[in-house]
């Protein structure tokens, strides 16, 4: 009983703080940056080596789709990130598949047919410091603006 107390508790949190502008990702939280009134970005995270939209990142996701539909003329860009853990190579590979993978999860959950962007950047543009042991450098960042 005090699982099913503890999970229901916890999603309740999760929704309000989805619904205040926070994305949480495992064991941290993110908020979601909101630039100006006609753009706003969204951080998608991975698994360390992964390129599976979570659960948790579906809502991001669904959070920006929903977005996008209350500007005008809506484009998206995606752009897809690794650690520094590994080889070069091996990171920009990992930042395309998280890039495609953010892109077809917008899809999916009805972005429609937006003009939509995506870019693949490896290792070189982190976070700064590994604070977090990597793990906020594995994510795609999504921007939803105005084409006006």
């Amino acid at each position: 009983m005090v699982n099913t107390t503890q999970q229901v508790g916890e999603s309740v949190v999760f929704r309000v703080l989805v619904a205040m502008g926070v994305a949480l990702s495992g064991s941290f939280i993110a908020p979601v940056y909101a630039q100006d009134s006609k753009s706003r970005s969204f951080e998608v995270f991975f698994e360390h080596e992964g390129s599976v939209i979570t659960h948790e990142a579906v809502f991001v996701v669904r959070e920006a789709v929903a977005y996008s539909k209350t500007i005008s003329r809506p484009k998206a860009s995606v752009t897809g990130h690794a650690d520094t853990l590994g080889n070069s190579t091996y990171n920009l590979r990992l930042s395309k598949a998280r890039a495609r993978a953010t892109r077809a999860a917008l899809r999916a959950n009805g972005l429609g047919n937006i003009p939509l962007t995506i870019r693949w950047v490896g290792e070189s543009e982190t976070y700064g410091p590994n604070d977090f042991g990597n793990s906020m450098a594995r994510r795609a960042v999504i921007v939803i603006q105005s084409r006006d």
